[in-house]
Parts: C-alpha cells; structure tokens; sequence
C-alpha cells in the first residue's frame, strides 16, 4: 500500500463546509439539533422536486460561521444497515456535559452508548439517535475543537 500524496502547495485550501442528511420532518430535526447539539437555523426554504415541495434547512453554530452546517433535506429516511455505526461527532467542554446530554438521552428514550471513556483519542463519549435514526455521538477530549485563542 503506497501513503497517500501531499497535494502541491501551490492549491488552494479544500474547506469541509456541510454534510445533507434525509429527515422525514426537518422542522422537528432542527429542534433536536438545537436542544441537543446547540445549532440554528442559518438557513430555511422550500424547493421543488418532481412538482412536490421539500423543506430544507442548514444548522450551524452562530458563533463558527461562516463555518460547517448540516443540511437537513425532507426525505423519507434510508434505514442504516445493521450495526452501523456512522456518525456526526459534537465535542463539548467537559465530562459534565457528556452526562447532563446521556442522562436527557436516556429520559426520551434514544440514549444508544452510556457514557463512557473510549481512551485517549477517542475521549469521554455518548451517542443517540436523532429523530430520524440518524446516530449523534457527544465527546469530551477529542481535542478537536479549537482553543479559544484560534478562534477567529
């Protein structure tokens, strides 16, 4: 297997700015997001297809944009195969709210992972699914989220 190639500096940076997921009700989607994952609507319309009107709404953190957002497009859900475990990924500031966010799983029945130390990569982690099976994992130490200091 041959590592992979560095692309030539002289390219421009490539920018992750969003991932579309299917929701079957974006509306009530974008309220499990904020409740659980601190994210507004950045943007809301309607758009046809095939003559029939479909709901779209981009999710972001007012406090990063322009930065990464998830789109929510009205769509009847694709069920995951079995045991899958693909993921979005929202670090938050400690172990605290790790529990406060398992325990409020836990109380509306869609806690999938009890909180847990996966090491030192991975961190202090949870996962639920959100309205549309769609799986949400919460961790703590992944160290992936900027300082303050970095943030412009």
């Amino acid at each position: 297997m041959q590592p992979a190639q560095t692309p030539p500096s002289d390219l421009p940076p490539i920018a992750l700015t969003h991932i579309a997921l299917r929701a079957q009700n974006p509306s009530l989607s974008a309220e499990f997001y904020a409740r659980y994952c601190q994210l507004s609507v950045i943007q809301r319309r309607v758009d046809q297809e095939e003559g029939q009107d479909v709901e779209v709404i981009w999710l972001g953190n007012p406090k990063r944009l322009p930065g990464f957002v998830i789109v929510l497009m009205q769509a009847r859900p694709e069920p995951a195969p079995k045991g899958a475990f693909h993921h979005l990924g929202f670090e938050v500031t400690s172990r605290a709210e790790v529990d406060a966010l398992a325990s409020q799983a836990q109380t509306e029945g869609i806690l999938a992972l009890s909180p847990q130390d996966a090491g030192p990569v991975v961190g202090y982690i949870c996962a639920f699914s959100d309205p549309d099976g769609n799986l949400v994992e919460i961790s703590f130490g992944q160290m992936l989220m900027l300082p303050p200091q970095l943030q412009s």
